[in-house]
């Protein structure tokens, strides 16, 4: 392998397209994104299914899920560190290809056991590749369009959310669960095919970066200050959204047919927003950290305030769905300014956004089971944003005053 240098070549597309997004190369980051990510989403409602055919209990089976996003959450700055030596191309395709193999560990697995095996290694690629593909993404366009190409690598998440988990159940209980995870695999191999293509080869750099100095990057405050509000911003969001369904059907008194058809409401509105949001903090990084989580805030409440009415809930969804994921582009943007590029802090920073979804069902699902409703879940979600919120406000403090400077200052602001 070789190493690689953080700056663009004059090979790269956005040496050939000034101010222009790479949409080729955009598009194959986003479709290996959306392998790795439905592979978090898509086994949910296969769950009954692999415990029935494996003699084990649906309970057990749930480990399924929980370890593909713990090892996400632990191994990823770790696992960055370690491949910012090489080239980035190189370790974006090694890691689809231990992501392809975890998959097809687990489509062969005879237990449990060997499943939670393939899930632990195809695990592995997603925080690291979500860091390399945002480093990558930022050498191929020039500053003021950064946020706006992070936020379409990052849409494959969303996708995931919107296409990926339905179409893993529809898979499974049509041809088997074993057929979703060899679907995940052939996904991951589209994936490979499409970085080889499409991802312009890396200029090797004088000298590599270390492990230990790259893991050093995560621990500057103002990187920590960053992923302090993501995990708090997100645990807020993920507070009300892991229990949405229980709210529209049992406060709002929508039936299940519409409940799909609203989260796919919010899935969209979630892409919409996190395409503006990327357009958003180019604009102007700061404003668009605090205005965002002042949304989200907003949203959360609105949402619990409007619950019992089903026109107001649906207008709260798209608000609810529109600033959850807007805000995502710019947190990625402003860890990535923190840390000078780091693959390792920007991975860690994922790695933080899912510890506040963690967090978030966790809390959501103890408030339930202490008496509270639902609807109570939308301001207990505002309470943890707006301590993300401030300390967002208190991380750009001096930085939110009117200015005419070009859109490069204001993102490396």
């Amino acid at each position: 392998m070789t190493t690689e240098s953080p700056t663009a070549t004059a090979d790269t597309p956005a040496a050939s397209a000034p101010g222009s997004i790479p949409i080729v190369p955009v598009l194959a980051m986003m479709l290996c994104v959306f392998a790795l990510g439905s592979a978090e989403y898509a086994v949910i409602g296969l769950l009954p299914d692999i415990a029935r055919d494996l003699g084990s209990t649906v309970t057990a089976s749930g480990w399924i899920v929980t370890v593909y996003a713990v090892t996400v959450a632990i191994t990823g700055p770790f696992l960055a560190a370690y491949l910012a030596r090489y080239s980035r191309k190189r370790s974006m395709i090694a890691l689809m290809i231990v992501f392809l193999i975890g998959n097809l560990i687990s489509a062969a697995a005879p237990n449990i056991v060997l499943i939670l095996t393939g899930r632990v290694i195809a695990a592995l690629a997603l925080s690291a590749f979500a860091a390399f593909s945002i480093a990558t993404v930022a050498t191929m366009v020039p500053p003021q369009r950064i946020a706006q190409a992070i936020s379409w690598v990052a849409g494959g998440l969303i996708l995931a959310m919107i296409l990926g988990a339905p179409l893993g159940t529809i898979i499974g209980q049509n041809l088997g669960w074993r057929a979703t995870f060899v679907a995940l695999a052939v996904t991951a191999a589209a994936g490979i095919v499409a970085v080889s293509a499409a991802i312009p080869v890396d200029v090797p750099a004088d000298t590599p970066p270390d492990v230990l100095g790259e893991l050093r990057t995560i621990i500057r405050p103002q990187v920590l200050i960053v992923l302090a509000f993501s995990a708090l911003g997100q645990t807020g969001f993920f507070t009300a959204y892991t229990y949405i369904t229980p709210l529209l059907e049992d406060v709002s008194g929508f039936g299940g047919a519409t409940v799909a058809l609203l989260l796919l409401v919010l899935g969209v509105g979630g892409f919409l927003g996190n395409l503006a949001g990327g357009r958003l903090a180019d604009w102007n990084l700061p404003r668009a950290l605090t205005i965002l989580l002042a949304v989200l805030v907003v949203a959360l409440l609105t949402l619990s305030i409007t619950a019992p009415s089903k026109p107001a809930v649906v207008a709260a969804l798209v608000l609810l769905g529109a600033a959850g994921f807007a805000v995502v582009p710019a947190y990625q943007t402003r860890v990535l300014t923190m840390a000078d590029g780091a693959p390792s802090a920007i991975a860690a920073n994922t790695s933080g956004i899912n510890v506040g979804i963690a967090l978030g069902s966790l809390i959501g699902g103890a408030a339930l089971a202490h008496g509270l409703s639902e609807r109570d879940l939308g301001w207990i979600g505002a309470t943890a944003t707006a301590l993300g919120l401030l300390v967002a406000l208190w991380s750009v403090r001096g930085e939110l005053r009117p200015t005419r400077e070009s859109g490069a200052s204001r993102v490396g602001a």
